[in-house]
């Protein structure tokens, strides 16, 4: 009822097939073809005709005639393990795209002037409002391949993938895609050493590029890594140290706000008790108090970093207490 009284009533009706194909080519491998529909119903917020000027630069308002997306997903799993090599492999990849996809339809004024019938708009500003489009779609893959490396009593995981998104929207009721192309890698060592020494190492990165069809001055590239190292070991008879660091690199977001900076937290326990049920647990977090929370939000209209205030280094005790059995 706020700012002003009104009501809106939607049905929507709908027919959601959905198939799967399952083959076993041998015990150890299995390929699985998918096909799934899916609807979402559009938000109040995006039905409501109700005017959001908080702020003055970018207005927003809803659209009661949105019709509700149609998702239509394709999806291949192809996995093959062989217990006698220890080794195992994956492949998936998905394609999917909605019909009557909600996008964003954004007007930008050139000089004051009122749209939508009574809406003030001021040279600059902004309206944005829901509409429905045609033409977004995404895709993406991923594989992984593990083995075992013996002479270390550990395994090694391996990663790749690659993704695609196509969103569209309207600036000023000209059509825009915003496309998005995103390549993935990684690796994963974890030991087997003893049950009282473990370790995993890790790395991943991901290479991301933007492009803009409408305003090749939004286009940009960026890229993320992220290196990690984790161990336990238990010293003595039921007294652990455990302790884990992280370096993450932000590069391609701009002056302010490309940085690299490390985490690491450690912690020692001791387990109490006959039967060690019982763990009392000393941690800290962010020894060297370098935390940092850095993203980046791409649209039609602009390409946003942002750095958010994060907890950083701080000190905790758990206490655990284990139930291992429940009678007989």
């Amino acid at each position: 009822t706020y700012p002003v009284a009104f009501g809106i009533s939607k049905t929507f009706q709908n027919l959601l097939p959905n198939t799967t194909f399952n083959y076993r080519p041998s015990k150890a491998e299995n390929l699985r073809i998918q096909y799934r529909t899916s609807t979402n119903v559009p938000s109040i917020s995006q039905l409501q005709n109700v005017l959001d000027n908080s702020n003055p630069l970018l207005l927003s308002i809803g659209n009661p005639d949105l019709r509700q997306p149609f998702g239509h997903a394709f999806n291949v799993r192809y996995n093959k393990n062989s217990p006698d090599k220890a080794t195992n492999f994956l492949v998936y990849g998905y394609a999917g795209f909605t019909d009557n996809y909600i996008g964003n339809s954004t007007l930008i004024a050139s000089r004051d002037t009122t749209v939508l019938g009574d809406i003030q708009l001021l040279t600059g500003a902004q309206l944005r409002r829901p509409v429905n489009l045609s033409g977004y779609w995404n895709a993406r893959s991923f594989l992984t391949y593990g083995l075992p490396v013996t002479a270390l009593k550990s395994n090694l995981n391996l990663n790749a993938g690659f993704s695609y998104l196509r969103s569209p929207s309207l600036v000023n009721e000209v059509k825009n895609f915003v496309k998005s192309y995103t390549t993935t890698t990684g690796l994963v060592f974890s030991s087997n050493i003893s049950e009282k020494v473990d370790f995993t190492l890790s790395y991943s990165a991901n290479y991301n590029i933007v492009r803009n069809s409408l305003q090749p001055q939004l286009d940009n590239n960026f890229f993320f890594h992220n290196v990690g190292a984790k161990f336990n070991w238990e010293i003595v008879d039921r007294f652990a140290l455990g302790s884990d660091i992280n370096q993450t690199l932000y590069a391609g977001l701009g002056e302010d706000f490309n940085q690299q900076f490390w985490l690491w937290n450690a912690a020692v326990g001791y387990r109490f008790l006959k039967n060690e049920s019982l763990e009392i647990r000393l941690g800290v977090f962010d020894l060297l108090n370098q935390n940092n929370s850095i993203g980046r939000s791409v649209t039609e209209t602009y390409v946003e970093d942002s750095a958010t205030d994060v907890l950083r280094r701080y000190f905790m005790v758990t206490a655990t207490y284990t139930l291992r059995n429940f009678g007989g």
